[in-house]
């Protein structure tokens, strides 16, 4: 799971994984880490601070507390919480005399209390195991302001809090809040930082310091603290390597050793600091493993040594460094059993019958029982040994796996020598898994597809199709095949694809491949390719290639059997459609998921498809947005990240969070039109993810509801029947079961006028039964843009009626769905209206009146055979000559 906070004790270590994950740990000198408890809270962690053997947790649905005995004990049930607020940050101090004697608590809330605007730092006293609120200090802010840090003053009567009015403006600012008497706080000051944003800050005696979000050398800053009226002054600026968008974090260990981190892909991003007498350089640095988010430690004097520094590496692990003032000061890491491995930003998932797999793009490839993916102990991951000069595991971003009746368990990857950069440089790793871990035999040649970073894809894929031989989308290049033999272990590219990949003139830095599928029909095999597009590029996203072997399929025998890779077709309504992943079912069913939303087709259907217009063809194959009514928002983009059936009319999907919207995962039930190239569908469940990305004024935006296990950033998913494993940046799976038990209402009946006059009120009636007897809502679009939202309930069967007004003429559809009590959703029911008659009906009726009775307009219009209740509506519908002779006889 993604690293995100650490805290130790100098025993223990306290870790939050996979954004809401607190992970206990004993730190032992000679062996690794063990693992005391584990617990998922029902909040994203914003802040861990540890407190004379307490553990104090904030996040976006309140704060925890826990005894740090008991988490070393296996007993994770909190002594106290506080519920509701969206707290960012917290500080925790000793503090002696008056007004405050004991431990006091302070909380950072981030995001402005709903409606009123008005963002909190409240106060509390910790006794006896309780919380005891001391006070509030509140304010009136704009809506886009957030507080961020906050420190307590170690000497005097004083809280330190960090924010910002605007993200993207020169507005941000240190709160010096006077709590002389905490029930009346007051601001005493305030600081203004530019665009320096105090990312984090901790103080000791009368020094602050403050991490930093900023862009340029500035990597930390100290100030001075004073009493009374006297102000925080600015000390000192400690500065490294330029870095865009650079965010550190700091801990104060002692009187002597401050420890930092800088993440972003900082490099170097791990520091050593003297603590009141900084200078503006660190005293020593080193590199993390991928990307330093979070930084603790402690003292511990001994030969070798002063301390150790431990840091949560974001896609690495929590990994653990010595530091040493003499003879010069130097930062140094532990051996590999001090290497607390975690799976991190999950980038795609494989499922088998008893397992799914997931490539970590910084932690390798890990596996777990498919029926218990909350037992941490059960999960099996890649091996690590820091011994290498470029440690292992590759970042993985897809893989596959096969039986071996000698081997066991292979598993083919794609690999990387670089987390973020997919495409620099990639490799096929063959690794074996055992009943314990997962084992690396072999890596290829190094492939560097055209286009140096250009040259990666958002979305990858391995397939497996025969005993010796994995097939591997490589980007910019195509796809590539590889020759496996796990008895000399080896997995060397294949001799036809050695220099370019297959298909390779149809792909490049604009046009990358980055899903495939294996498919066969009858005796033929195919690949089926999707591919991501640049800006610009108008190319369709759906290949599909023929597979031949003249002489038989290659293998560890006969590796340089020939294989021949030719063009079929493309779907060309997907021109211009970036396909992230597509799933195909077993009865040929394809299903896309692209930036312009979902797609199912059959792949007999392109042929077809291929002879209409793209447009037409487009609009048959989409999956309309409010097919996710209830469960979506217009404001959404209509993009999606990831797609997979179920069976063959269960599909579920992933939208990753954006902005407000928080994506999530659907639950789709497909009705086929197989004469007409097309299908039904209908939402039949939702389940919500959060926004947790790269965007500081929505770092705590939590799921509203903390009774549920919030799903952060989801992208990837891969389901068997109604059971779905979901991963995103949080990098941990989510396993989900849909209820099939309720069963959805049926598809509504819509009686009521078809035809009618703009301005007239006219009465329709819905009905609908629930097969379980449950209440319905109805949820009406009228088709000139006026909708009821989800009105009810009504009993099960009940007729209703609604009455609407059309305001302007044309021809509409009235839609209409069902909801029950349990959220079942039916398919849509349709009535067709036209408001007015159109002209061509109107014509139609004139001209049958005018040939079956020898007289003309003028006359029909004064025996009153055309009524005249709408005369601006009877012009429009004139020819020129009626229009005169109906101006003549009405005067007009």
């Amino acid at each position: 799971m993604q690293l995100f906070l650490v805290e130790t004790d100098g025993s223990y270590l306290y870790g939050i994984t996979g954004f809401e994950t607190l992970c206990t740990y004993k730190i032992y000198d000679n062996k690794p880490y063990e693992l005391c408890s584990i617990v998922s809270l029902a909040q994203r962690v914003g802040d861990l601070k540890i407190h004379n053997g307490y553990l104090f947790c904030s996040g976006d649905h309140g704060l925890y507390i826990f005894r740090c005995a008991s988490l070393q004990q296996g007993d994770t049930s909190p002594l106290a919480s506080i519920a509701g607020g969206s707290y960012m940050t917290l500080d925790v101090k000793e503090k002696t005399g008056q007004p405050i004697d004991g431990t006091f608590l302070a909380l950072c809330e981030y995001l402005p209390t709903s409606d009123l605007q008005i963002l909190r730092v409240p106060f509390f006293k910790f006794e006896s195991e309780e919380l005891i609120h001391i006070g509030t200090f509140s304010r009136t802010v704009y809506t886009t302001e957030r507080q961020h840090a906050i420190a307590i003053d170690s000497l005097n009567p004083k809280v330190y809090v960090s924010g910002f009015e605007t993200l993207s403006s020169e507005n941000k600012y240190i709160l010096e809040i006077n709590v002389s008497d905490p029930s009346y706080p007051f601001l005493n000051h305030k600081e203004q930082t530019g665009d320096l944003l105090a990312f984090d800050m901790d103080t000791r005696n009368n020094i602050l310091w403050i991490g930093i979000l900023s862009s340029g050398t500035d990597l930390f800053r100290t100030y001075t603290l004073h009493p009374g009226n006297e102000h925080l002054i600015h000390d000192q600026t400690i500065q490294g390597t330029f870095g865009l968008g650079r965010t550190t974090r700091v801990k104060i260990i002692d009187d002597n050793a401050t420890v930092g981190v800088a993440w972003s892909g900082a490099r170097p991003d791990v520091f050593l600091l003297d603590t009141f007498n900084s200078g503006t350089l660190p005293l020593a640095s080193t590199d993390s493993l991928d990307w330093a988010f979070d930084v603790t430690g402690y003292t511990q004097h001994s030969d070798e040594h002063d301390g150790k520094i431990i840091v949560a590496d974001e896609w690495g692990g929590f990994l653990t460094y010595e530091f040493s003032f003499t003879p010069e000061s130097s930062i140094s890491h532990q051996q590999d059993f001090h290497w607390t491995p975690a799976s991190a930003m999950t980038e795609n998932l494989y499922l088998t019958n008893d397992r799914v797999y997931a490539a970590n793009r910084g932690a390798g490839i890990w596996s777990v029982d498919r029926s218990d993916v909350s037992d941490e102990s059960l999960w099996k991951h890649s091996e690590w040994d820091w011994s290498l000069e470029y440690p292992q595991p590759y970042p993985i971003s897809a893989l596959c796996t096969r039986e071996d009746p000698v081997f066991g368990t292979l598993i083919a990857a794609r690999g990387n020598n670089k987390a973020m950069a997919w495409g620099e440089k990639e490799y096929g790793i063959l690794y074996q898994e055992t009943s314990t871990d997962i084992k690396q035999l072999a890596i290829s040649d190094e492939i560097d597809p055209p286009g140096g970073f250009l040259s990666g894809s958002p979305g990858v894929s391995v397939l497996w199709p025969e005993t010796d031989l994995v097939y591997m989308a490589t980007g910019t290049d195509g796809f590539r095949a590889f020759v496996v033999n796990p008895e000399a272990p080896s997995i060397t590219i294949h001799k036809d694809c050695l220099l370019e990949g297959f298909g390779n003139n149809n792909f490049g830095t604009n046009r990358t491949a980055s899903d495939l599928y294996y498919y066969k029909i009858g005796s033929d095999q195919k690949i089926i390719v999707g591919s991501t597009l640049g800006l610009f590029v108008n190319e369709p996203t759906i290949t599909i290639f023929n597979i031949a072997y003249p002489d038989g399929v290659p293998d560890r025998d006969y590796p340089e059997r020939d294989i021949q890779i030719t063009k079929e077709d493309s779907l060309q309504c997907l021109k211009g459609k970036s396909i992230t992943y597509f799933d195909v079912s077993s009865s040929g069913m394809i299903a896309v998921a692209s930036n312009l939303g979902l797609a199912v087709f059959h792949i007999s259907w392109i042929p077809e498809l291929n002879n209409m217009g793209d447009s037409q063809a487009w609009n048959l194959i989409k999956i309309p947005e409010n097919t996710y009514i209830p469960w979506w928002d217009d404001s959404w983009s209509a993009s999606f990240s990831d797609v997979y059936f179920g069976d063959e009319n269960a599909l579920y999907s992933v939208k990753t969070p954006q902005g407000k919207s928080p994506g999530g995962v659907w639950c789709l039930d497909l009705e086929i039109d197989w004469d007409g190239y097309t299908h039904g569908s209908v939402a039949k469940g939702y389940y919500p993810g959060v926004q947790c990305g790269i965007d500081y004024t929505h770092l705590l935006q939590g799921w509203g509801n903390p009774d549920i296990v919030t799903i952060h950033h989801p992208y990837g998913l891969v389901a068997d029947g109604n059971t779905v494993y979901v991963t995103g940046w949080s990098g941990k799976i989510d396993r989900l079961t849909f209820n099939v038990d309720n069963n959805p209402p049926n598809t509504p009946d819509i009686q009521g006028p078809s035809n009618g006059k703009v301005g007239t009120i006219y009465d329709y009636k819905f009905s609908s039964s629930d097969p379980d007897g449950d209440n319905v809502y109805y949820y009406i679009q009228w088709g000139d843009g006026s909708i009821e939202e989800w009105i009810g309930p009504y009993s099960s069967g009940e007729q209703i009626s609604i009455s609407h007004t059309w305001t302007r003429q044309g021809n509409f559809t009235i839609k209409a769905k069902v909801k029950d009590a349990n959220n079942g959703v039916s398919n849509w029911g349709f009535l067709e209206v036209s408001m007015p008659k159109n002209r061509q009906m109107m014509q139609w009726i004139i001209e049958v009146i005018r040939n079956c009775f020898p007289i003309n307009f003028e006359q029909l219009l004064r025996l009153n055979i055309i009524k005249i209740e709408e005369t601006s509506t009877l012009i429009g519908n004139c020819t020129d000559r009626q229009e005169k002779i109906l101006r003549e006889v009405l005067d007009l």
